[in-house]
């Protein structure tokens, strides 16, 4: 998100362009400044107004003391039920694995080795996404998510035990993730999923030397150029200008059209996007989101010739399709105030794997995306964090009756 402000701040002074903004109005631009500068100072707003339910206002050193931490058990220090659960949900993760390339009937990855063209695999990332025959439950809660949340746990544990099984159990959920996160085709979520362990190594152990965190940034952008490369005819030069302009014009983009399409050319959404079985339970007609709206307006042929999918941008543009200017208002606060409560929940608790393998993966994840409506409904996450609770429930509850 915080690089939203250098690119609102290089759209409307240098004028800069890309494929949609030339789609939209230059009156936009000053609009589309002011309401990512609200943004910027409205998010933490929020985020210090959740901070008294957990820690007084002033204390700045809540972070420190949770890197001090030990790391321990959730029932025990073997905590041997916990270690079943986990193993029982790798199991369901490795067949989900199996269901979604069989029901997809490809391996999307070979398209690299192939050499298809960028085109082939774009269509081939919507396809998959939008066009899955499969149950979409299994794909998106086990095989997308929950693999590489388990695979953090997992090693959280291994970190805390140093047992055989635990690195053992890593190891096969690390390699089950990588092939989980670039199924897609997604460049950025691979390198998504290895920064996770550059955040996880500074809640487990403090801060990384700056030596090392550069250098595992620059392993990081050369892995993302290289990828690019792979599927691009472009030099490196232009690869890495291109990587730019996706990190600062791209991803800010969106909103001066989301800005220019509602209400003039479509209305105000409000809650009918949020999910389609919400919808035919309140009786009321499901509305696509207004990231796929704004795609269809933006690239017709492209979304009808299956090579595009949603035009993401900040969460404070699907917030105006949404609502407007109550949307607007409303929606970094109360962004600020759902990341904060988690982020500060986890670190006022104990130091459990389970605990540090989601907050890793809400600081740095994708499960926290850019719409606005993952905020408010995101049944992803509440499976997720069902899933979690599970483990900790089954391994207090047997570790108790153990005793007995």
């Amino acid at each position: 998100m915080f690089n939203a402000l250098p690119g609102g701040i290089l759209i409307y002074y240098t004028n800069v362009t890309n494929s949609v903004l030339d789609k939209e109005s230059a009156e936009y631009r000053i609009m589309g400044l002011y309401l990512i500068l609200y943004m910027m100072i409205a998010f933490p707003l929020g985020l210090l107004f959740i901070k008294p339910f957990f820690f007084k206002v002033g204390d700045i050193g809540f972070l420190t003391r949770y890197q001090n931490k030990p790391l321990v058990g959730l029932a025990s220090t073997n905590d041997a039920h916990a270690r079943v659960m986990l193993t029982l949900l790798t199991g369901g993760c490795a067949l989900s694995l199996l269901y979604v390339t069989w029901s997809v009937g490809n391996i999307p990855q070979l398209s690299f080795i192939y050499h298809m063209t960028h085109d082939d695999i774009l269509r081939i990332r919507v396809e998959n996404s939008r066009h899955f025959n499969g149950l979409l439950f299994i794909k998106t809660i086990f095989f997308e998510q929950l693999t590489p949340l388990l695979s953090l746990v997992v090693y959280a544990f291994y970190r805390q035990t140093k047992k055989r099984y635990d690195k053992l159990l890593f190891v096969i959920l690390f390699i089950m993730s990588l092939y989980t996160v670039t199924f897609s085709l997604s460049k950025s979520t691979l390198v998504v999923y290895l920064a996770f362990f550059i955040f996880m190594r500074i809640y487990l152990n403090g801060r990384i030397p700056v030596m090392k965190f550069f250098i595992a940034a620059a392993i990081l952008f050369i892995l993302l150029i290289f990828m690019f490369f792979i599927v691009t005819d472009q030099s490196t030069a232009d690869v890495i200008v291109y990587l730019l302009n996706r990190m600062f014009i791209d991803q800010v983009s969106g909103l001066y059209l989301m800005l220019q399409l509602f209400p003039q050319t479509y209305p105000f959404i409000g809650v009918d996007s949020l999910s389609s079985i919400l919808s035919s339970l309140m009786g009321a007609e499901f509305v696509q989101p207004s990231t796929r709206l704004a795609m269809e307006y933006a690239f017709p042929t492209a979304v009808a010739e299956g090579k595009m999918n949603l035009l993401s941008t900040l969460f404070i543009g699907e917030a105006w399709a949404n609502f407007g200017w109550l949307g607007v208002a409303i929606s970094p606060l109360y962004v600020g105030m759902i990341t904060g409560f988690i982020y500060y929940f986890v670190l006022s608790k104990r130091k459990t794997p389970l605990l540090i393998g989601l907050l890793t993966y809400c600081s740095f994840g994708t499960n926290f995306s850019s719409q606005l409506n993952m905020y408010i409904y995101n049944s992803v996450m509440i499976s997720l964090i069902l899933a979690l609770g599970l483990i900790y429930f089954i391994s207090v509850l047997a570790g108790q009756l153990s005793k007995r």
